[in-house]
């Protein structure tokens, strides 16, 4: 039996709350070691794709209405790829815990995933510390990431929110 799921309220809320909606693009940096890091330019709820059929710019503004069209978007696009690679019978929770987690980090991040395995094999020792193990960004640990990791993993091995 395949999954068949689309994102459901929790699963929104989540990656609203986490993520964040800004009307104008950002790109954020960071630094380690002496070296600069920086991200993809992004706007909305993390959208960071073509916007009006070109590539997102720094320069770029949009209304409230495009950030949730564009956030409807973009979870239509990783539900597909989700649904595929997830073999293992979800519920809603698990599923909108899984889509906070890889609106997150992306697609083949997750498809490349011992994760992704674990989930697979129903594996909830292994998989909760698997999960809370995406907690950095450029090797560091950040305390936002973690605290994200924590409630993804709540709803999906509780099937509740807790912020």
């Amino acid at each position: 039996m395949t999954n068949n799921f689309k994102t459901g309220e929790n699963g929104i809320k989540l990656i609203k709350h986490f993520e964040g909606c800004s009307l104008h693009a950002y790109q954020k940096s960071y630094s380690k070691d002496k070296i600069t890091y920086h991200d993809p330019v992004t706007i909305g709820y993390g959208h960071t794709g073509l916007i009006n059929n070109r590539p997102l710019q720094i320069v770029d503004k949009i209304t409230q209405d495009k950030a949730d069209n564009l956030l409807k978007q973009d979870l239509s696009s990783k539900e597909e790829f989700i649904n595929k690679l997830v073999i293992h019978q979800l519920n809603q929770n698990q599923f909108d815990a899984i889509m906070c987690l890889v609106y997150n980090i992306g697609i083949q991040a997750f498809k490349d995933s011992t994760l992704l395995k674990l989930i697979n094999e129903n594996n909830i020792n292994l998989l909760s510390e698997h999960w809370l193990g995406w907690d950095k960004a450029g090797g560091v640990i950040l305390d936002g990431l973690y605290k994200r990791r924590k409630t993804e993993l709540i709803l999906y091995t509780e099937g509740k929110i807790e912020f």
